[in-house]
Protein backbone atom coordinates (compact mmCIF):
# COMPACT_ATOMS: atom_id res chain seq x y z
CA UNK A 1 0.00 0.00 0.00
CA UNK A 2 1.35 3.44 -0.94
CA UNK A 3 2.61 5.25 2.16
CA UNK A 4 1.52 8.67 0.90
CA UNK A 5 -2.02 7.34 0.35
CA UNK A 6 -2.10 5.98 3.90
CA UNK A 7 -0.76 9.25 5.32
CA UNK A 8 -3.39 11.29 3.49
CA UNK A 9 -6.23 9.06 4.68
CA UNK A 10 -4.91 9.26 8.24
CA UNK A 11 -4.67 13.03 7.90
CA UNK A 12 -8.31 13.12 6.79
CA UNK A 13 -9.29 11.19 9.90
CA UNK A 14 -7.37 13.66 12.08
CA UNK A 15 -9.02 16.60 10.29
CA UNK A 16 -12.48 15.16 10.88
CA UNK A 17 -11.71 14.50 14.53
CA UNK A 18 -10.41 18.02 15.13
CA UNK A 19 -13.41 19.53 13.29
CA UNK A 20 -15.97 17.34 15.09
CA UNK A 21 -17.09 20.13 17.48
CA UNK A 22 -18.06 22.27 14.49
CA UNK A 23 -19.62 19.37 12.59
CA UNK A 24 -21.66 18.23 15.56
CA UNK A 25 -22.79 21.78 16.26
CA UNK A 26 -23.99 22.17 12.67
CA UNK A 27 -25.90 18.89 12.86
CA UNK A 28 -27.57 19.87 16.13
CA UNK A 29 -28.48 23.30 14.78
CA UNK A 30 -30.19 21.67 11.80
CA UNK A 31 -32.55 19.77 14.16
CA UNK A 32 -32.43 16.59 12.11
CA UNK A 33 -34.84 13.82 13.20
CA UNK A 34 -31.84 11.46 13.36
CA UNK A 35 -29.79 11.52 16.56
CA UNK A 36 -26.78 13.87 16.08
CA UNK A 37 -24.12 11.29 17.09
CA UNK A 38 -25.58 8.77 14.63
CA UNK A 39 -25.73 11.31 11.83
CA UNK A 40 -22.17 12.44 12.58
CA UNK A 41 -20.95 8.83 12.51
CA UNK A 42 -22.55 8.25 9.11
CA UNK A 43 -21.06 11.50 7.82
CA UNK A 44 -17.60 10.53 9.10
CA UNK A 45 -17.73 7.09 7.46
CA UNK A 46 -18.88 8.56 4.16
CA UNK A 47 -16.19 11.25 4.25
CA UNK A 48 -13.43 8.75 5.05
CA UNK A 49 -14.48 6.58 2.11
CA UNK A 50 -14.39 9.59 -0.21
CA UNK A 51 -11.02 10.62 1.24
CA UNK A 52 -9.61 7.17 0.51
CA UNK A 53 -10.75 7.43 -3.11
CA UNK A 54 -9.48 11.00 -3.50
CA UNK A 55 -6.14 10.15 -1.91
CA UNK A 56 -5.72 7.28 -4.38
CA UNK A 57 -6.67 9.50 -7.33
CA UNK A 58 -4.14 12.12 -6.29
CA UNK A 59 -1.35 9.61 -5.75
CA UNK A 60 -2.01 8.28 -9.23
CA UNK A 61 -2.61 11.52 -11.15
CA UNK A 62 -0.63 14.24 -9.33
CA UNK A 63 2.77 13.42 -10.94
CA UNK A 64 1.25 13.48 -14.43
CA UNK A 65 -0.56 16.73 -13.60
CA UNK A 66 2.64 18.39 -12.41
CA UNK A 67 1.21 18.78 -8.90
CA UNK A 68 2.50 17.45 -5.59
CA UNK A 69 2.40 17.42 -1.80
CA UNK A 70 6.16 17.85 -1.28
CA UNK A 71 6.30 17.93 2.52
CA UNK A 72 3.80 15.13 3.00
CA UNK A 73 5.52 13.03 0.35
CA UNK A 74 8.94 13.19 1.99
CA UNK A 75 7.33 12.54 5.38
CA UNK A 76 5.68 9.42 3.99
CA UNK A 77 8.92 8.30 2.35
CA UNK A 78 11.14 9.09 5.36
CA UNK A 79 13.32 11.57 3.48
CA UNK A 80 14.60 14.99 4.53
CA UNK A 81 11.89 17.64 4.05
CA UNK A 82 12.33 20.45 1.53
CA UNK A 83 13.30 23.83 3.00
CA UNK A 84 11.19 26.92 3.60
CA UNK A 85 8.06 25.39 5.11
CA UNK A 86 7.69 28.49 7.28
CA UNK A 87 7.74 30.92 4.35
CA UNK A 88 5.23 28.75 2.51
CA UNK A 89 2.90 28.70 5.50
CA UNK A 90 3.12 32.48 6.00
CA UNK A 91 2.41 33.15 2.32
CA UNK A 92 -0.47 30.68 2.23
CA UNK A 93 -2.02 32.05 5.43
CA UNK A 94 -1.85 35.58 4.02
CA UNK A 95 -3.43 34.48 0.74
CA UNK A 96 -6.20 32.65 2.60
CA UNK A 97 -6.90 35.65 4.82
CA UNK A 98 -7.10 38.05 1.86
CA UNK A 99 -9.38 35.61 0.05
CA UNK A 100 -11.72 35.49 3.05
CA UNK A 101 -11.97 39.29 3.14
CA UNK A 102 -12.63 39.51 -0.61
CA UNK A 103 -15.28 36.77 -0.48
CA UNK A 104 -16.98 38.43 2.49
CA UNK A 105 -16.98 41.83 0.78
CA UNK A 106 -18.53 40.29 -2.32
CA UNK A 107 -21.16 38.56 -0.20
CA UNK A 108 -22.01 41.82 1.56
CA UNK A 109 -22.64 43.43 -1.82
CA UNK A 110 -25.18 40.71 -2.64
CA UNK A 111 -26.65 40.42 0.85
CA UNK A 112 -29.93 42.17 0.02
CA UNK A 113 -30.92 39.35 -2.35
CA UNK A 114 -30.02 36.53 0.07
CA UNK A 115 -31.91 35.06 3.04
CA UNK A 116 -30.70 36.20 6.46
CA UNK A 117 -30.20 32.57 7.50
CA UNK A 118 -27.31 32.32 5.06
CA UNK A 119 -25.47 35.00 7.06
CA UNK A 120 -26.26 33.61 10.49
CA UNK A 121 -22.99 32.51 12.15
CA UNK A 122 -22.60 28.81 12.89
CA UNK A 123 -23.65 27.80 16.39
CA UNK A 124 -21.11 27.64 19.19
CA UNK A 125 -18.31 29.87 20.38
CA UNK A 126 -15.35 31.23 18.48
CA UNK A 127 -13.12 28.17 18.89
CA UNK A 128 -15.89 25.74 17.97
CA UNK A 129 -16.51 27.64 14.74
CA UNK A 130 -12.77 27.99 14.11
CA UNK A 131 -12.41 24.19 14.28
CA UNK A 132 -14.08 24.11 10.85
CA UNK A 133 -10.65 25.06 9.48
CA UNK A 134 -9.44 21.50 10.03
CA UNK A 135 -12.24 20.09 7.88
CA UNK A 136 -11.84 22.70 5.17
CA UNK A 137 -8.07 22.88 5.18
CA UNK A 138 -7.39 19.16 5.41
CA UNK A 139 -10.40 17.10 4.35
CA UNK A 140 -11.79 19.32 1.60
CA UNK A 141 -8.37 19.98 0.10
CA UNK A 142 -7.61 16.27 -0.11
CA UNK A 143 -11.03 15.64 -1.65
CA UNK A 144 -11.15 18.50 -4.12
CA UNK A 145 -7.64 19.68 -4.93
CA UNK A 146 -5.67 16.46 -4.42
CA UNK A 147 -8.35 14.13 -5.75
CA UNK A 148 -10.50 15.98 -8.28
CA UNK A 149 -8.19 18.72 -9.56
CA UNK A 150 -5.32 16.38 -10.35
CA UNK A 151 -7.67 14.02 -12.19
CA UNK A 152 -9.28 16.92 -14.11
CA UNK A 153 -5.87 18.20 -15.23
CA UNK A 154 -4.87 14.79 -16.57
CA UNK A 155 -8.21 14.26 -18.32
CA UNK A 156 -8.04 17.74 -19.91
CA UNK A 157 -4.48 17.11 -21.09
CA UNK A 158 -5.45 13.77 -22.61
CA UNK A 159 -8.37 15.52 -24.32
CA UNK A 160 -5.88 17.78 -26.07
CA UNK A 161 -6.18 20.94 -23.97
CA UNK A 162 -2.84 22.70 -24.33
CA UNK A 163 -2.97 24.51 -20.96
CA UNK A 164 -5.14 22.20 -18.87
CA UNK A 165 -4.54 23.54 -15.36
CA UNK A 166 -6.77 26.61 -15.35
CA UNK A 167 -9.86 25.02 -16.97
CA UNK A 168 -9.48 22.09 -14.58
CA UNK A 169 -9.01 24.47 -11.66
CA UNK A 170 -12.21 26.37 -12.46
CA UNK A 171 -14.22 23.15 -12.83
CA UNK A 172 -12.85 21.80 -9.54
CA UNK A 173 -13.68 25.12 -7.85
CA UNK A 174 -17.28 24.94 -9.08
CA UNK A 175 -17.55 21.37 -7.80
CA UNK A 176 -16.14 22.64 -4.50
CA UNK A 177 -18.90 25.24 -4.40
CA UNK A 178 -21.59 22.69 -5.22
CA UNK A 179 -20.40 20.47 -2.37
CA UNK A 180 -21.72 23.13 0.02
CA UNK A 181 -25.34 22.67 -1.10
CA UNK A 182 -26.08 19.70 1.21
CA UNK A 183 -24.98 21.63 4.30
CA UNK A 184 -27.10 24.60 3.22
CA UNK A 185 -30.10 22.33 2.69
CA UNK A 186 -29.41 20.71 6.10
CA UNK A 187 -29.60 24.20 7.62
CA UNK A 188 -33.05 24.49 6.01
CA UNK A 189 -32.05 27.39 3.76
CA UNK A 190 -34.03 27.33 0.46
CA UNK A 191 -31.80 26.75 -2.56
CA UNK A 192 -33.07 29.70 -4.58
CA UNK A 193 -31.36 30.93 -7.71
CA UNK A 194 -29.72 33.75 -5.75
CA UNK A 195 -28.44 31.35 -3.07
CA UNK A 196 -27.06 28.93 -5.66
CA UNK A 197 -25.33 31.75 -7.56
CA UNK A 198 -23.88 33.19 -4.35
CA UNK A 199 -22.55 29.83 -3.15
CA UNK A 200 -20.99 28.95 -6.50
CA UNK A 201 -19.48 32.41 -6.97
CA UNK A 202 -17.96 32.91 -3.53
CA UNK A 203 -16.77 29.34 -3.05
CA UNK A 204 -15.69 29.20 -6.68
CA UNK A 205 -13.44 32.23 -6.25
CA UNK A 206 -11.94 30.75 -3.09
CA UNK A 207 -11.53 27.37 -4.78
CA UNK A 208 -9.64 28.89 -7.72
CA UNK A 209 -7.27 30.60 -5.27
CA UNK A 210 -6.71 27.37 -3.33
CA UNK A 211 -6.04 25.55 -6.60
CA UNK A 212 -3.51 28.18 -7.58
CA UNK A 213 -1.80 27.76 -4.20
CA UNK A 214 -1.76 24.00 -4.82
CA UNK A 215 0.19 24.51 -8.03
CA UNK A 216 2.40 27.24 -6.56
CA UNK A 217 3.18 25.78 -3.12
CA UNK A 218 1.94 22.20 -3.16
CA UNK A 219 -1.04 20.64 -1.43
CA UNK A 220 0.24 21.92 1.90
CA UNK A 221 -0.02 25.51 0.63
CA UNK A 222 -3.62 24.94 -0.39
CA UNK A 223 -4.36 23.39 3.01
CA UNK A 224 -2.94 26.34 4.95
CA UNK A 225 -4.68 28.89 2.70
CA UNK A 226 -8.04 27.13 3.01
CA UNK A 227 -7.72 26.65 6.76
CA UNK A 228 -6.79 30.30 7.27
CA UNK A 229 -9.73 31.44 5.15
CA UNK A 230 -12.13 29.29 7.16
CA UNK A 231 -10.95 30.75 10.47
CA UNK A 232 -11.86 34.18 9.12
CA UNK A 233 -15.08 33.16 7.37
CA UNK A 234 -16.52 30.93 10.09
CA UNK A 235 -15.25 32.59 13.26
CA UNK A 236 -13.41 35.91 13.07
CA UNK A 237 -15.43 37.87 10.50
CA UNK A 238 -18.86 36.81 11.85
CA UNK A 239 -17.72 37.99 15.29
CA UNK A 240 -16.57 41.31 13.87
CA UNK A 241 -19.68 41.86 11.73
CA UNK A 242 -22.19 40.76 14.39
Amino acid sequence: MNRLWALLVALCAVGILLASPFLLGAIRAAQSPMAPPVLLTLQVLQTLLLCALAAYAGVRFAPAAGLDAPWLRVLAEGRSPPPAFGSMAIEAAAVGSITAVVVTALGLMLRASLPDALWRPASGGFWMRASSAFHGGIVEEILVRWGLLTAFVVVARRAGVSAPFWPANVIAALVFGALHFPSIALAQIPLTGAVIAHVLLTNGIAGVVFGWMFRRRGLEGAMVAHGSADVWLQAALPALLA
